[in-house]
Formats: structure tokens, C-alpha cells, sequence
């Protein structure tokens, strides 16, 4: 008997690429084993990397003219992950978008799942699926798991659960690499805010989560790996390490996200606003705070203040309301 004939999608990976001369092979050699499961393009923006990024990229793509483009931004200066996947995106062609950054990999079979639930459902705008680490060493593995609350082991919730879950920090792992979305989401919720240097990708998700319709892969298995290592843009020790930044920056991407609602709001349901602007205020206020807090830990030179910012200072209730009033 025949195998049925299967229509696939065509899909574009939008790849940023900077420092990433160590992993770009690998990253590389992995998406093109998906070459028979509708991968059009990947699509590599080059970031002004100081290594020898962009001559393996430039080698990679007179290897495979027919499918590897490469783009660098007009100015040729660093822009961040977020302005070099915009740039991508807008220059895509596929009927589906992915992303890999360029020191991670895809595992066997990344785009099966999507598939098979994008082309039976046209209403369906984008899929998740799980995604794993890659660390040297177990002793570092245990490290990171625990810093991150064991994210590898939390399985991602059910499609009716994913916008509530992921207000309240149960989302389970949903990672860039383990998305896959019509290119006509981007219409609905725009770009990835580019005067977010972190947090952008995390930002968008949200973005999506509250005006899209995803569904969980049928698959049970990481469909890629994120790759731990030194030079990683965020790391689960800047919150000990330099806490003032990393509580600026999610202050930062709260306050983006409230000018994002204000100004869709006409194209949002009413209750996902309400939660929305709830959840906003909350962190936004507790991101201040804890910002506040570490300020004057260090202007005291207080070990006790010090430590308890470290740890995390979370305002009463009461000083939150008495903030949000003033601010909104």
C-alpha cells in the first residue's frame, strides 16, 4: 500500500548569529536534516560578531546557495537579538517562522509536530514544543536546574492553561527554540521590541500567548537543545551577581508590555486585559522595589540588607498600592 503523500508548510529559521563560530556547524548541520519536512530558508543575520563569525556564515552559504541567506544590519553595527530576528522575519519567505540562535541545535524530527497540527488546522496560529539543555558537565546540569526551578523537568501546559500559567510562573519550559508560528502572527502582535536588549524574546511570547491560538506539540520529546555556556546573554547567576540590572531590565520589559496592551487593547478580550494589567502591576511594582532595595543595600554597605536583596525583597502590599497609584 502507499504511503499518503503529506503537504508540508514551508518553513524559515531566522538565525542570529553572533559570536557564535564555535556552535555555527553544529546549529547548522542540524536544521538541514530537516530539509524534507518543508525547510525553505535559513535565514542568518549577522550581528558584527569581533570572531570569524561572519566568514563561516559567508563559507555556509556558498555551500548551500538554495537554501542558507545571509544579512547583516544597513549600518553594520551590533543590534541585539531582537532587532537581527525582526530583520529576518521581515525578510522571510516560508509560510511558517522558527528560531534557532546559531550556539544551540535542533534534535531529530524539530519540525514534526508542528507540522502535522499547522497544516490540519488553518485557525491554529503556532505550536510549542519542549526543548532540553546541553551542559559540559552533570555537576553544572544540577546547577542550572536548580537555579532554574527545574524547568527541564516541568512539563509545558495544556493550550486552554498557557496564558494564566504563564502569568504565574508555572509555564513550564516554552523556549525560542521550541516555537514554530505563522508568519501572519507577526501582523497580529508585531516584532520583538528592540529596546529590549533581554527579555525581548520572553516579551513577545506574552504578546502572542494573549492575542493567539497555540496548541502543545503531540510530541513528548525535546525537539532541540539550548546550549549553556559562559557567554550566554542571560545566566540564572546575574541575579546574584549584578541583581540592580536584572531588576531594571524586568522593570523595563513590565512597563513595555503595559504600552503594548494600551495601545491593542481594542483587539484583546476583555478578561485577558484585566489579568493582564494585574499581573503588569504586580511584577512591575516588585521589579522596582527589589531594584530599590539593592540600591540602598550597597549605598549602606549593610551585609544584612545586601544578603536580603540577594534573596529577593518583596514590597507588602500595601507600599505595591501606594506605588501604583503614584505611577499609574
Amino acid at each position: 500500500m502507499a504511503e499518503a503523500f503529506v503537504k508540508y508548510l514551508s518553513v524559515s529559521v531566522i538565525m542570529p548569529l553572533y559570536n557564535a563560530e564555535a556552535f555555527l556547524s553544529e546549529a547548522v548541520e542540524s536544521v538541514l536534516r530537516e530539509r524534507e519536512k518543508g525547510l525553505l530558508e535559513i535565514i542568518f543575520v549577522e550581528d558584527a560578531s569581533p570572531d570569524n563569525s561572519l566568514a563561516l556564515a559567508r563559507e555556509f552559504q556558498s555551500r548551500y546557495p538554495d537554501i542558507i541567506r545571509l544579512y547583516q544590519h544597513p549600518d553594520g553595527k551590533n543590534h541585539g537579538a531582537g532587532a537581527s530576528r525582526n530583520l529576518g522575519i521581515n525578510n522571510a519567505t516560508g509560510d511558517l517562522i522558527c528560531f534557532l540562535d546559531a550556539d544551540d541545535f535542533w534534535l531529530p524530527g524539530r519540525l514534526d509536530g508542528a507540522q502535522e497540527l499547522l497544516t490540519e488546522d488553518d485557525s491554529l496560529d503556532g505550536v510549542y514544543d519542549p526543548t532540553t539543555y546541553q551542559l559540559e558537565t552533570e555537576e553544572e546540569r544540577q546547577q542550572f536546574a536548580n537555579e532554574m526551578n527545574n524547568p527541564d523537568t516541568r512539563p509545558a501546559p495544556p493550550p486552554d492553561e498557557l496564558f494564566e500559567t504563564h502569568f504565574e510562573g508555572r509555564a513550564g519550559l516554552w523556549h525560542t527554540n521550541g516555537i514554530v508560528c505563522r508568519r501572519r502572527v507577526f501582523d497580529k502582535v508585531g516584532l520583538f521590541n528592540e529596546n529590549l536588549r533581554k527579555r525581548q524574546d520572553g516579551q513577545l511570547w506574552l504578546r502572542m500567548i494573549t492575542m493567539c491560538r497555540f496548541a502543545k506539540s503531540p510530541l513528548n520529546k525535546p525537539v532541540a537543545a539550548y546550549r549553556r555556556h559562559g557567554a550566554n546573554r542571560w545566566n540564572p547567576q546575574d541575579r546574584k551577581t549584578n541583581p540592580k540590572e536584572v531588576f531594571a531590565s524586568e522593570a523595563k520589559l513590565w512597563e513595555s508590555l503595559y504600552e503594548w496592551i494600551v495601545e491593542r487593547k481594542s483587539d484583546i478580550i476583555q478578561s485577558r486585559i484585566d489579568l493582564f494589567i494585574k499581573q503588569i502591576m504586580i511584577r512591575l511594582g516588585r521589579a522596582r522595589a527589589m531594584k530599590t532595595a539593592w540600591s540602598v543595600a550597597m549605598k549602606e554597605n549593610n551585609p544584612f540588607l545586601i544578603v536580603h536583596a540577594i534573596r529577593g525583597f518583596l514590597p507588602g502590599p500595601r507600599r505595591i498600592k501606594m506605588w501604583l497609584k503614584e505611577k499609574f
